[in-house]
């Protein structure tokens, strides 16, 4: 009996000589993914209507996708709707707004209430984040105990469920984050990628794009951007996956053009200081709280800059994803190169740094983010990754002993605790308590489609161009595969 408990448990921690489809590793993923679909059914109050009038569930989500759901039902485009104070009250062009849900999962709306979509959508981007996380725990050997730590502090951070809470419905594009980080790592696993490579970066950035992620396809950009001035061997790739993600998003991006001499995007705040990352990284904070910016002047909710993973797992960030991989640096595939552009989405993220350069560069890749804090969030995934990695590297070099068993159990058993009280403040049933009611009227809301044919011509040009984009990608993949 002791064997067999000392074998299950070396199983649970090791990954040598482990396959990743053995029957612990299978049972313990089944039995993370389902805690984590009840997590969020739980945390989005299973689709009942009672988020329906806080925040912006009611004054920007459920608007906008009863009139993706009236149009799907009327058979008709949503190309314009009667009412602009959903799109910011910049104009009546649906489609000419980059940040709306347009992925084929909108289908559902035909038959499912909109906070049944809510919940169905939120759980098919769990999944879909979830798939992400196995994927790099086969690429990368990692143990049932790393994959639970890479899937607590990816799911669970402050970021993600604060984002939910307050009706930022299309943060469901950062679960596509493992899949686009699992990406990236290998610019620096010396070996040269090729056009499948970027037509999987340039393909993620547009399903980011289409679920409404505008945000998080910018900081996709600025990553790359980063990457192509650290790469040596393929750096090349990088650049054209820059130029290919840029061109396949045009069916989205094109018609927001028409908007430019009309968009007030006066930018509001981001990090104040380095130790402020530190502070909203260990300390919870209840949804009504607010921030300053730097100049201490507009305030905002600290959901924008809350990050919440505990001390525990800011430790084990430190130490493992920061200065393990800094001490590895003169090896064979290090991925010390990354470090590089997370002190850069770092900068980015800091008010200070971000003003400035909105204000020298005035060009959509700059203005369309007014609140940089949230760009630290890649830079976070980056290094929950690369901290998961090399921890189960260190792990597999010690020998096995009770005391190293009991105080990795410790160090996740903190973690939970801490990420688990964070999110009980987050639950749309609580922090719902907080805001101030808005009713939330769905007759209000309807299509009106009329002529207009600069905003025809642009989403004609964009479609093209989108589609020229991706046969050339198919193309290319498929000539290099052969």
């Amino acid at each position: 009996m002791a064997q067999f408990i000392a074998s299950i448990t070396n199983q649970f921690f090791y990954s040598k000589n482990q396959t990743q489809r053995n029957f612990i590793f299978f049972v313990w993923a089944v039995v993370l993914f389902l805690l984590g679909a009840i997590f969020w059914g739980y945390f989005i109050n299973w689709g009942h209507e009672s988020f329906l009038n806080f925040h912006d569930w009611s004054e920007i989500t459920f608007p906008r996708l009863t009139i993706l759901q009236n149009a799907i039902r009327q058979g008709v485009l949503p190309l314009h709707i009667n009412d602009q104070s959903t799109l910011n009250n910049i104009t009546n062009r649906f489609l000419a707004i980059p940040d709306i849900i347009l992925s084929p999962q909108i289908i559902f709306l035909r038959w499912l209430t909109i906070e049944q979509f809510i919940l169905v959508n939120l759980l098919l981007s769990y999944t879909a984040g979830y798939l992400g996380l196995l994927w790099i725990s086969r690429r990368y050997q990692l143990s049932p105990f790393s994959l639970t730590l890479l899937f607590l502090l990816f799911n669970f951070n402050g970021h993600l469920l604060s984002h939910f809470s307050i009706g930022h419905f299309t943060w469901t594009g950062a679960f596509l984050f493992p899949w686009l980080i699992g990406l990236v790592v290998q610019v620096f696993e010396n070996q040269p990628l090729g056009w499948r490579w970027v037509f999987q970066v340039s393909g993620l950035s547009l399903l980011i794009l289409l679920q409404g992620g505008y945000h998080q396809f910018i900081w996709l950009l600025f990553l790359l951007v980063m990457l192509a001035t650290i790469s040596r061997q393929n750096w090349l790739q990088v650049v054209a996956a820059l130029i290919c993600s840029v061109s396949l998003s045009a069916i989205r991006t094109l018609p927001a053009t028409i908007n430019l001499g009309n968009l007030q995007n006066d930018f509001l705040l981001g990090y104040p200081s380095l130790n402020s990352i530190v502070e909203f990284a260990v300390s919870r904070y209840f949804p009504y709280e607010n921030v300053l910016n730097g100049d201490l002047v507009n305030h905002y909710g600290v959901w924008e800059t809350t990050i919440y993973i505990g001390l525990a797992g800011l430790v084990f960030l430190v130490i493992f994803g920061i200065i393990q991989v800094f001490r590895k640096r003169s090896q064979s595939n290090s991925y010390a190169p990354l470090l590089m552009p997370v002190i850069g989405l770092t900068l980015l993220s800091l008010d200070r740094v971000y003003k400035y350069l909105r204000l020298i560069f005035p060009i959509p890749i700059f203005t369309g983010e007014r609140i940089s804090s949230r760009i630290f969030f890649l830079a976070f995934v980056i290094l929950v990754i690369l901290a998961v990695i090399e921890f189960q590297k260190w792990f597999d070099q010690q020998p096995p002993s009770a005391p190293l068993f009991l105080g990795s159990l410790g160090l996740m058993g903190i973690m939970v605790n801490d990420l688990w009280q964070n999110s009980q403040v987050w639950t749309i049933k609580f922090a719902g308590n907080y805001f101030e009611p808005v009713e939330y009227i769905s007759e209000k809301w309807a299509v009106t489609n009329f002529i207009d044919p600069n905003y025809f011509f642009l989403l004609w040009i964009g479609a093209g161009i989108t589609i020229l984009t991706m046969g050339f990608l198919i193309l290319m993949s498929r000539k290099e595969k052969h």
